[in-house]
């Protein structure tokens, strides 16, 4: 009868360190999963406070383009108004080629490796593009 008991408890014990190992590795999935979704964000905040310029860099470029008849200095204009497109492009490029990494195949390690990748193409557009609006500011503002 002590035997069996023991067996008993030792059988209990290896079901309990399995399902132990189970709810770590979901626990392991679900932090990747969340992970990814997290990273995801990063990238569609940068991406919203850089599509929310857009308009700002329309009108921009409109005075620009208002202002050069008169321009003393024709090149700095063009020269904005390029930066201004070129950073709209940049964005409008950035935004065909994204790809959600709910829709792509991987591993959740691979899907941050790529969302990493995309934040850090996404902080360059953002970067550019305040560069591009503060240029043109500067330009007009002479």
């Amino acid at each position: 009868m002590k035997k069996f008991f023991a067996l008993l408890a030792l059988s209990a014990s290896i079901v309990a360190c399995n399902n132990a190992a189970t709810a770590e590795g979901e626990s392991t999935e679900e932090q990747s999963v969340n992970q990814v979704e997290a990273v995801k964000a990063e990238v569609m905040v940068l991406h919203d406070k850089t599509m929310a310029q857009m308009g700002k860099m329309g009108q921009l470029t409109t005075k620009l383009k208002a202002a050069l008849p008169e321009a003393t200095d024709s090149s700095a204009f063009y020269n904005a108004i390029n930066d201004l497109t070129q950073a709209k492009d940049s964005m409008m490029d950035w935004m065909r080629n994204f790809q959600n990494p709910d829709e792509m195949g991987g591993s959740e390690e691979e899907k941050i490796e790529y969302l990493n990748s995309e934040k850090a193409k996404m902080q360059d557009i953002s970067d550019y593009t305040d560069r591009s609006i503060e240029k043109a500011k500067e330009v007009l503002s002479k």
